[in-house]
């Protein structure tokens, strides 16, 4: 089956915060391969977006401490902010579905032209 779909999501994130090594023009870009992953079943991707947020944790700095409201708040809306634009640049409605926790069982096709 050939796929049209790219082969690597790039997760990136605009930084407030002090700039990193990697950084691009105060952006923050972590790939999140998914070659390997059947991404039109439920557990394909549920296991992207694992993957999803295990890379917008890393661009956006880690997890800070609780008590550091202001850092928390910023982690939060970086947080989101990746998750929501990489799993919308991915072309695969069962993506969509379980990031938003509307995924049934069954198999979407994503369709090819």
């Amino acid at each position: 089956m050939t796929k049209i779909i790219s082969r690597a999501l790039i997760a990136a994130l605009a930084f407030s915060a002090p700039a990193y090594a990697g950084d691009v023009h105060g952006v923050k870009q972590v790939a999140v391969h998914y070659d390997d992953l059947n991404i039109s079943t439920k557990s394909g991707a549920q296991t992207l977006i694992a993957r999803i947020e295990a890379a917008s944790k890393t661009a956006c700095g880690g997890v800070p401490d609780i008590r550091d409201l202001k850092m928390h708040a910023f982690f939060s809306n970086c947080m989101k902010s990746a998750m929501d634009r990489a799993v919308a640049s991915i072309p695969s409605p069962m993506v969509a579905a379980v990031y938003n926790g509307t995924a049934g069982e069954e198999a979407v096709q994503v369709s090819q032209r």
